[in-house]
């Protein structure tokens, strides 16, 4: 256009070339269309090399998965950068919160400019054809800036993208070349003016994203209010900075350029506009002139007509995640392995898992992909979880007993199939048989695919023996609820605490230490849940050792303890635990059971070497005795270390209280398999195989854990205060140190009838008094059957009951079946004399025991009170002040319920018995008594202590699990306990495996200092070596298999 006529003054900012807006609007425009058909030319080359080459694609990918595969640099960028766009870790989290600010800062300059634009000029026509110069607004500098950060996020998302294509299609894409490309222009020509900057408002819709990543929004509710709203004011602003562009640039094709049709109209107008418009009101006070803002009006309205003025947007987006679910596929690259996750789960379930599965101590390059296959759309709350691993999860809409569902899924190149069980269902029994025909189903298809299946009743594994691809060999398992809850809330019975062991070892934890000086009981407890258990390979070094040998070089040497070993022989497995020095090692068939605080520590195992001087030792017994040189020549130095700052303190005299127990979740598959010959083959390097025990088939729960379980209580006396153990030398301390536990160990062996069990296919039997009588199995105390009625307490008298265990059954429906069986059978070993035997008493609705008499009427000491357990009368008629033990069974939960809901009556029957007072004391049951709650959701831990001050992230970091009070998780473990004092841990655990073979893993601690505070224990595990053990100390260790030979030979 000419600008002869169009005169101002000196100072005004002199009008545009006609060919400036063309040039930048063409450029933008060609360089996009040429990206986009070089992106579909390469699109469809590729599609049909790949339709030639399926069946060599198909092989190659078998082999690329069948071996390790290390990912190249171009793998890590591209998953990096994915990392980064999606939000997956900090980075990526940071980024879209940047880039959602970026987005407002944009579009505030931009409005500011529009103002700014028509100000400069005010004798002339407001036409946003005008240039101007950075040098008189500086706010271009800052749009320059922040454009320059969107051409990084486009080159992250570039390089993420799987498809070229569809990337090109975006509108994210289109919006980034009409608003990049023409700045970077008009910058460097240094003539700045008004074009499609307002295009920039589509990214705000990634706020969404950086809301859930961030944990700001959870609830699907909220997520879909943000995005409806976001969408609202995107096509709002938008829309009018578009009018307000066509509108002051006029009809350029005619010859005036424009200029005659063009009209200027504010940003606040233009937004009043498009307000009314979009209402379909239209006042008439502002129109449009040019023809294509005529024409921009027109479809506005019927666009807005059918998006703000119905319900259809939010029924496309519901019909859009339906068919995004439904075609949806896992999309493997790279060698990156995954695993498919099938079953009935929920949101907590899932919840749970991913914290686990994606713990912050895993490494990120080795993180695996999950697939999972769900037969319901995802819940809103479900969505909201997934989208917090959108990285590494995704969602299928199907069926494992459908085919196809399998392939999308790529179920022959997963890793393992893991079904998980519905724990909240009325019908347990039909439950495992679904999840028995998943098995089926998905055996059928791949039938080497290692199954992880979650069941309810221990008798439902019978059933999966009768599939053919059914085999250890392939590392199938089959993991029963019952019998893992009950297996610990019986052993947290006899060994309190054990839960939280357990519970801290089998799943990742991390924490940061705390501050407070009056929380260090909790930087020690939180400390030892950081470790966990690892399975490595032995180093060669330890070819021809002692189980016994093995575990003293891994505590001396690397601070790790050695606490089972595998052995694989022709494809089958078998797990030993603490053989002790019946076994030897060898490290071509065996791999190592370990607790290390990561996977770093834990593979010191397998790079453990000879130093240089010692390399020459040709034998096993000459390369232990340099690796103890070499770890007492460690000990030393750490003594004289120690020696500076130690106090010394009195040398103590030790009485002993024992205490035994028992956990044997027993099965009736392991009844019968007794009958059975078991080929000894996978432990032919043990000595004495008619002494072996803790013998089971790789971990597969077909046959559970058995150990004896001791529980030895040191309490302290007057001492000699001259004679310090850690100022000793340590040739001396550990004489001094191995006379006072041979006292320890005499004293307490006197008082113990039976401590052995023997679950290999030999066993020995204890020896027992005439009078006690077992089952025919010979594993658990029995009595002749006895009617239901001979167990029923009167409620209206108090019963005398001492040091017993009183369970609240707070189920309150007769048709429910609890399977206490598995609870009973632990505190009915036969590995407990029957004098140590505790009466059981439950207290609740008794048909619930009556429905499973026929199945524990044989089990002496069982009794049941028919009443409420919120009644204190019935409690106190049970005699609970006194208890040893009391357990509160939580009832089944609806799955509509509220996690809170889901335990009120547990939660409120918990605090009930804690309120209560003890009769002679005073003082709360609370602080006297040991209290252990199950509990359904793990969002109800926090009711349970009202007076835990305690802000903490995660339910493992409370006071009541930290404690031992509470069981939330499903585990298994056998546990046993013993005790010492006046030495350091390192003193103790080496003691203990050298006299007893037996293998230290964890402590029990008052957290008060009142003696009677029993239940205010905390749980540490593997403590720090130079940890000094106390009088009131409780140890938690793994018995040997041979424990009565070698009480035999300490006591002679």
């Amino acid at each position: 256009m000419s600008t002869g006529n169009l005169s101002g003054p000196a100072t005004a900012a002199p009008y545009c070339r006609t060919t400036l807006w063309q040039i930048v609007v063409g450029s933008a425009a060609g360089v996009y269309f040429a990206a986009l058909l070089t992106a579909a030319a390469f699109h469809l080359i590729n599609d049909a090399c790949s339709k030639r080459n399926k069946e060599v694609e198909d092989m190659n990918r078998r082999k690329l998965f069948g071996k390790d595969h290390r990912s190249s640099l171009q793998t890590r960028i591209h998953l990096e950068c994915m990392a980064l766009v999606k939000g997956a870790n900090n980075a990526g989290k940071v980024l879209l919160a940047l880039y959602s600010m970026c987005v407002v800062v944009s579009f505030i300059v931009y409005v500011f400019m529009t103002y700014s634009f028509s100000s400069a000029n005010p004798g002339l026509s407001k036409s946003l054809q005008s240039c101007h110069s950075s040098s008189r607004f500086n706010a271009i500098h800052v749009d320059f800036a922040i454009n320059v950060f969107y051409s990084l996020v486009f080159v992250c998302r570039l390089i993420a993208s799987d498809s070229k294509l569809n990337f090109f299609l975006s509108m994210e894409t289109i919006a980034d070349h009409l608003t990049l490309i023409p700045s970077f222009i008009m910058y460097f020509m240094d003539k700045y003016m008004i074009v499609f900057q307002f295009a920039r408002l589509g990214g705000l819709k990634f706020l969404v994203n950086a809301l859930i990543y961030c944990q700001i929004l959870k609830a699907e509710r909220e997520i879909r209010l943000m995005k409806l709203l976001l969408q609202i004011i995107i096509i709002w602003l938008a829309s009018a900075g578009f009018f307000q562009l066509i509108e002051s640039v006029g009809d350029f094709w005619n010859e005036d350029g424009g200029l005659l049709s063009s009209s200027f109209l504010d940003f606040h107008n233009c937004f009043y506009t498009m307000l009314i418009t979009m209402s379909t009101v239209g006042y008439g006070d502002y129109s449009p002139r040019t023809v294509l803002g005529k024409f921009f009006i027109i479809i506005f309205v019927i666009l807005a007509l059918g998006l703000f003025t119905s319900i259809v947007p939010e029924i496309s987006a519901i019909m859009m995640e339906s068919k995004k679910y439904r075609r949806n596929k896992i999309h493997l690259m790279h060698g990156r392995r995954h695993v498919v996750l099938a079953g009935n789960f929920d949101v907590p379930t899932v919840e749970t898992f991913f914290n686990d599965f994606y713990s912050n101590g895993r490494d990120e390059n080795k993180m695996e992909f999950l697939a999972m296959i769900g037969e319901e759309e995802p819940s809103p709350e479900m969505q909201a979880l997934l989208k917090t691993r959108e990285l590494y999860v995704t969602y299928l809409h199907g069926n494992v007993m459908s085919l196809r569902d399998l392939k999308r899924a790529e179920l022959k190149l997963a890793t393992a199939t893991i079904i998980l069980a519905d724990g909240l269902t009325n019908d347990p029994e039909d439950e495992d048989v679904k999840n028995i025909m998943r098995v089926i189903a998905i055996k059928d298809y791949c039938p080497n695919i290692r199954i992880i299946v979650q069941l309810h009743l221990y008798k439902s594994k019978t059933y999966l023996r009768n599939i053919p691809d059914w085999s250890a060999v392939h590392g199938d398992q089959a993991l029963c609820i019952n019998e893992m809850k009950y297996g610990v809330l019986a052993q947290s019975c006899l060994a309190p605490g054990v839960s939280t062991l357990l519970g801290n070892l089998l799943t990742l934890r991390s924490f940061k230490p705390m501050k407070d000086k009056e929380n260090r009981w909790e930087n020690v407890y939180l400390e030892g849940a950081t470790f966990e258990f690892y399975k490595v390979k032995f180093a060669p070094i330890f070819h021809g050792l002692t189980f016994q040998q093995a575990t003293r070089i891994c505590y001396d040497l690397l601070e790790i303890m050695l606490l089972a070993v595998q052995v694989t022989n022709d494809g089958s497995r078998q797990t030993v635990i603490n053989p002790g020095s019946q076994l030897i090692i060898d490290t071509n068939t065996m791999e190592a059971f370990v607790i290390a605080k990561d996977k770093k520590q834990a593979k010191g195992v397998s790079h453990l070497r000879l130093s240089s001087e010692d390399e020459a030792q040709s034998t096993a017994t000459e390369a232990y005795f340099s690796l103890q040189r070499r770890s007492n020549q460690r000990l030393h130095e750490n003594n004289n270390n120690n020696r500076v700052n130690s106090k010394p303190f009195h040398q103590h005299q030790l009485a002993l209280e024992e205490q035994e127990g028992y956990l044997h979740d027993q099965t009736e598959d392991w009844m019968e398999s007794q009958n059975d010959e078991v080929s000894e083959s996978p432990v032919q390097q043990i000595r004495n195989p008619k002494q072996m025990s803790q013998i089971q088939t790789d971990f597969s729960s077909d046959f559970e854990h058995s150990f004896p379980t001791e529980q030895l209580e040191v309490k302290s006396v007057d001492s000699n205060p001259t004679d310090p153990i850690v100022d000793q030398p340590v040739r001396a301390n550990r004489d001094r140190c191995r006379k006072v536990n041979r006292e320890l160990i005499i004293a307490g062996y006197d008082e113990v009838e039976s401590l052995c069990i023997r679950e290999s296919s030999q066993r020995l039997q204890p020896e027992l008094p005439g009078d006690q009588e077992l089952d025919s199995s010979g594993y658990f105390h029995w009595v002749s059957n006895r009617s239901a009625g001979t167990v029923v307490l009167n409620n209206h008298k108090v019963h005398q009951f001492r040091n017993h265990i009183v369970v609240c059954v707070v189920e309150k429906r007769s048709d429910v079946l609890l399977n206490i069986t598995s609870f009973i059978m632990p505190l009915r070993a036969s590995t407990i004399p029957k004098r140590e035997l505790k009466d059981i008493v439950f207290v609740g609705n008794i048909d619930l025991i009556f429905n499973e008499w026929s199945v524990i009427q044989n089990f002496p000491g069982i009794y049941a009170l028919n009443g409420s357990t919120l009644n204190r009368a019935n409690l106190k008629a049970v005699n609970i002040e006194y208890v040893d033990c009391c357990v509160i069974l939580s009832p089944k939960a609806n799955s509509l319920q509220a996690n809170a809901q889901a335990d009120r009556e547990t939660v409120l029957c918990t605090l009930n018995i804690k309120t209560m007072r003890h009769p002679e004391t005073g003082r709360r049951l609370g602080d006297t008594i040991h209290i252990v709650t199950e509990l359904n959701s793990v969002g109800s831990i926090e009711y349970l202590d009202q007076d835990d001050e305690m802000e903490v992230e995660e339910p493992f970091m409370t006071q009541a699990f930290a404690t031992g009070r509470t069981v939330y998780l499903s585990l298994l473990g056998s546990i046993a306990t013993t005790g010492t004092a006046g030495c350091q841990w390192r003193d103790l655990a080496a003691r203990c495996l050298d006299q007893l073979e037996s293998v230290c893993i964890g402590i029990s601690r008052l957290q008060v200092t009142q003696p009677d505070a029993k239940n205010h224990r905390y749980v540490i595990a593997m403590p720090p070596a130079e940890m000094e053990l106390v009088p009131t100390d409780k140890v938690y260790c793994l018995m040997p298999a041979n424990f009565c030979e070698i009480r035999q030979l300490m006591s002679d």
